[in-house]
């Protein structure tokens, strides 16, 4: 995959959610009474749903994307190593006795550092419930900078994630009637999706995903051709 179809895929992921989240934000507030109450509900609940999915698909796309440079793991930021090994059984090392198997175990996982496959298929979990904590996990997951979403935790946790369960489970808020509410909150999650998508985009541009090691071996070629 190159970086044009990296951004296609991008765009395919995003586009279709930024429109219907205008139309639910649209639908909003030009209903009145009743009409407006309902539209808020579903609109908070269809919101946080496109905020779970397009970072679950962003998440992974990017594990996808660096998977198919084919680079070798141990050129690679340490967070694409812990994700390669979860397909291993490490309960292997403290549940047997046996050296022999114990052994084998370790022997993959070494062998993994040569290794230019990195499983992306179901790697991102966000546990349906995509908290802050679950986020901030994904974000250490694909090694991201946390500090430019930190400010959105509470966002996520207090207005996004807990109206849309106690919707979920029938109860009515006093936000849930309020368009200026709904409205702040829409421009939140476009925002979070948006950076998040730019995030993906920049990082594979920038190559951020390579060890720190691996830059620095880089720049001195460059430096001797030079």
């Amino acid at each position: 995959m190159n970086l044009e179809q990296l951004q296609d895929k991008i765009d395919r992921i995003i586009a279709w959610r930024k429109k219907e989240l205008s139309y639910l934000l649209e639908n909003a507030e030009t209903s009145k009474g009743f009409s407006q109450s309902v539209a808020i509900r579903t609109g908070y609940v269809l919101t946080y749903a496109h905020f779970e999915g397009a970072i679950k698909e962003l998440a992974t796309l990017y594990i996808q994307y660096v998977s198919s440079q084919k680079i070798e793991l141990n050129k690679l930021t340490m967070n694409f190593m812990l994700i390669s090994i979860k397909e291993h059984d490490l309960k292997l090392l403290s549940e047997t006795t046996k050296i022999k198997s114990r052994a084998k175990v370790i022997e993959d996982i070494l062998n993994l550092r040569k290794s230019k496959e990195i499983p992306y298929k179901k790697i991102i979990n966000t546990e349906s419930n995509l908290k802050a904590e679950v986020f901030q996990n994904i974000l250490n997951t694909i090694n991201f900078e946390e500090s430019k979403y930190e400010l959105n935790y509470k966002f996520i946790d207090t207005v996004l994630l807990n109206t849309r369960n106690n919707i979920a489970h029938g109860s009515v808020l006093e936000r849930t009637c309020d368009i200026e509410q709904f409205k702040e909150c829409c421009s939140k999650v476009h925002k979070l999706i948006t950076d998040f998508s730019e995030d993906v985009y920049n990082y594979a541009v920038e190559k951020k995903y390579m060890s720190i090691v691996e830059k620095k071996s880089n720049c001195g070629e460059v430096s001797r051709v030079s």
